[in-house]
């Protein structure tokens, strides 16, 4: 029997789905790309640095402050610049409002149609027009956040090397204070609305993968850390996963160890549970959902434990932020040299890295970007495999829908995968 679907509908990006089975066995589970490689890193080769953290947010406009950030702090590592805590702080922010508008976006509007057979968002929101606005409130919070701090909402124009060009308006900070709580409350009942899902019933463990820092659950810095081996830098990280790609597909993929492995929101409850804050740990024992878990569809309750702890950490942020007085500039002194730097963040979908090597007139020699879709692919497609076997279908079109739910609770990103 062959599966085949041409068009996996609600991800961002564009991908397809075939599937072999004979006699009962899973010959193939392949997602194809269907997305032409549009060659960012090569496209930095011998640009000024600067550019780098401007023309890598284009990668993706659903998740362009990642890498605003990202490229911005692996150039600090080459240079080995130490930005101001208070510039640490804003960028923390502008990752919280991140993942709080990506998580939400696809909660609602790519997930909920298929638990609560609706057409989609809008069909939802006019059935439940009260949960629906406050859904939204929590989404447009997110990207107040970044607009506030970045100057815009998408593709971010303040956050440069070393600093910001323009730090934000303190009234406006206050203002996005003074929003927290009943954000807060659209975050519950979002979770609240994720969690009447009936989740699918699976198993298949797998290495498990994400930064831990002792300092919170979504840190600035951290070593990278596995539910099957110890921890390990960033910069050592980048070294033994191992990319590779083919003549067929636009996108690369990433093995560990030559085996595949889990990046994003479930990965991360997995292994820093422990240090979400309150509210969020609170409202994760109302959904009486074991951790950690094997199950790859628990990436959409993930995702919304997620969303009630960075609200919870834009309020603490802003408290710590708003405490210290009045300063023009927080930029780093700095000198451009040759070097090489690596960094890691945690992104909407998991970990991701950029690389760059620089030459002493501030020119890109080299650069590498492994982004998270990249790394969970093989593993998604492993989960694939062992759905199919476990659940096998006589409807094809009802299989169909089955493989587009796991792929779904994934929430890949094909436009990152395909930079």
């Amino acid at each position: 029997m062959r599966i085949v679907i041409d068009h996996i509908a609600r991800i961002e990006g564009h991908a397809g789905f075939i599937g072999k089975i004979v006699n009962g066995k899973i010959k193939e589970a392949k997602i194809e790309t269907r997305e032409g490689a549009r060659l960012f890193e090569s496209l930095l080769i011998g640009r000024h640095y600067f550019d780098a953290p401007v023309i890598t947010a284009r990668i993706c406009g659903v998740c362009p402050v990642i890498h605003n950030l990202t490229s911005i702090k692996a150039i600090e590592n080459a240079f080995e610049i130490k930005p101001h805590p208070l510039t640490v702080l804003l960028r923390q922010l502008m990752l919280a409002g991140q993942i709080i508008q990506s998580h939400t976006l696809h909660l609602y509007f790519l997930v909920i149609a298929d638990y609560f057979k609706t057409a989609g968002g809008i069909d939802f929101a006019q059935k439940y027009p009260a949960d629906a606005k406050a859904v939204l409130r929590l989404r447009d919070f997110g990207n107040k956040i970044i607009e506030v701090i970045g100057g815009r909402s998408i593709h971010p124009m303040t956050p440069e090397v070393g600093g910001f060009t323009k730090l934000p308006d303190r009234k406006r900070l206050e203002n996005l204070f003074s929003l927290v709580s009943e954000n807060m409350a659209a975050a519950k009942k979002l979770l609240e609305i994720v969690a009447l899902m009936p989740i699918p019933k699976f198993s298949r463990p797998t290495n498990y993968i994400a930064m831990y820092d002792k300092t919170g659950y979504l840190s600035y810095g951290g070593l990278m850390h596995s539910s099957v081996s110890s921890p390990i830098a960033p910069e050592k990280f980048v070294k033994i996963i191992r990319e590779s790609e083919t003549i067929t597909t636009p996108s690369k993929r990433a093995k560990l160890h030559r085996k595949s492995y889990m990046v994003g929101a479930l990965a991360r409850l997995n292994l820093n549970f422990e240090k979400l804050n309150m509210e969020a740990k609170n409202e994760l024992e109302k959904t009486e959902t074991p951790i950690p878990r094997a199950n790859s569809f628990y990436n959409n309750i993930s995702q919304g434990v997620e969303i009630i702890h960075l609200v919870e950490e834009v309020k603490n942020l802003l408290e710590r932020y708003l405490s210290e007085p009045n300063s023009s500039s927080l930029n780093a002194d700095y000198k451009t040299k040759a070097g090489y730097g690596v960094a890691a963040l945690e992104a909407p979908r998991g970990t991701l890295f950029h690389a760059y090597g620089i030459d002493k007139n501030g020119l890109i020699t080299s650069v590498n970007i492994i982004t998270p879709t990249v790394q969970f692919l093989n593993n998604l497609e492993e989960d694939l495999k062992v759905w199919l076997k476990n659940n096998p279908a006589t409807d094809q079109e009802e299989q169909k829908k089955q493989i587009m739910m796991l792929v779904r609770a994934y929430d890949p990103c094909i436009t990152c995968a395909t930079h």
